[in-house]
């Protein structure tokens, strides 16, 4: 197998954040005594892309994140609550929100023994630490990188820096990162020098400046690739 070295984005790869995002914002709503409306979820989801596109971009603190998307929510749907509660209720629901992307464990479980499998994320380490925990995969990775601990976020060759510091910068030409964004993971991957999976269950059209080494519907397509003799 010519990939043997495997980084694994973790929310809307691995995870299926948006089941947990609902899920956690309906349950952190009702926890303050507020109606919650299905709406809400598109206005929030819509936020919080923005605030953690502008992270990316280091235009945006992990603390300013977390401070602003609860108060900005509130204003857009006219509510008058506390965003400080909100925000700790909202966050303590994804730490426990291990919901998986279908297919996820069962392509851990194929590559296991095959490859080794690193967790790459810009989200927060207590709620990724949490939800791999709470999804029972936490014992595929052999390492987890995250940005709140490495300084930096993907897609920055910084990132990448602090992860082959780690693996030998020769694992490079062995290495391919999986992940659904082309701005984040497939960026990063390009950066860092390294072949890219581009996670496209919903067949979007690549409109970024960024080169994808291989792409799949569906994670069980993964372990079928690299195992084949093209890879």
């Amino acid at each position: 197998m010519k990939y043997d070295v495997l980084l694994f984005d973790a929310d809307d790869t691995l995870f299926d954040f948006k089941k947990t995002m609902r899920l956690s914002l309906q349950e952190s709503m009702e926890f303050l005594g507020l109606t919650f409306r299905p709406e809400y979820c598109t206005i929030y989801e819509t936020l919080n892309n923005s605030l953690w596109k502008q992270l990316e971009l280091g235009k945006l603190t992990k603390e300013e994140l977390k401070k602003r998307r609860m108060a900005e929510f509130f204003e857009m749907i006219g509510v008058q609550a506390d965003p400080v509660k909100m925000q700790e209720k909202y966050q303590q629901c994804l730490d426990n929100g291990g919901h998986l992307i279908p297919g996820a464990k069962e392509t851990l479980d194929a590559l296991s023994g095959q490859a080794d499998c690193y967790l790459v994320t810009n989200g927060f380490a207590q709620t990724q630490r949490g939800r791999l925990k709470k999804a029972g995969i936490d014992g595929y990775f052999k390492a987890l990188f995250i940005s709140e601990e490495i300084g930096y976020q993907k897609p920055r060759k910084e990132f990448f820096d602090a992860v082959f510091s780690v693996l030998g910068g020769e694992a490079r030409e062995r290495t391919l990162i999986i992940g659904d964004s082309l701005t984040s993971d497939i960026l990063g991957g390009n950066n860092a020098g390294i072949a890219t999976c581009w996670y496209n269950p919903h067949h979007k059209e690549n409109t970024q400046d960024v080169s994808v080494t291989m792409e799949i519907r569906s994670l069980s397509e993964l372990p079928e690739k690299l195992f084949s003799e093209r890879w």
